[in-house]
């Protein structure tokens, strides 16, 4: 029973991140966000990104965890690139 509620959380949580990834421009903002944060070195997360929207890639826990973040900051229309920001700063 817990393993399909955690499954349905994941599902509405991918369909709400779909449709704030479809902002225009949102996705390339948090592309170039996560990848100063959390470089990637296998693919950059443009790909990532793009394939969560087509399906192609579920992210995994902290990649959840991470992505809300990014996505809430963008959506509260704070500044995420300022140049005093750090790395860390943007993770808390």
């Amino acid at each position: 029973m817990r393993i399909n509620t955690n499954r349905k959380h994941v599902e509405n949580w991918l369909r709400r991140t779909r449709r704030e990834l479809m902002v225009s421009g949102r996705l390339t903002e948090i592309a170039i966000l996560l990848d100063r944060v959390t470089p990637i070195a296998s693919t950059s997360w443009q790909v990532r990104l793009q394939g969560l929207l087509t399906g192609d890639w579920i992210p995994d826990s902290d990649e959840i965890i991470l992505l809300d973040r990014m996505i809430s900051l963008a959506a509260t229309g704070k500044k995420l690139s300022s140049e005093g920001d750090s790395s860390q700063q943007l993770l808390f």
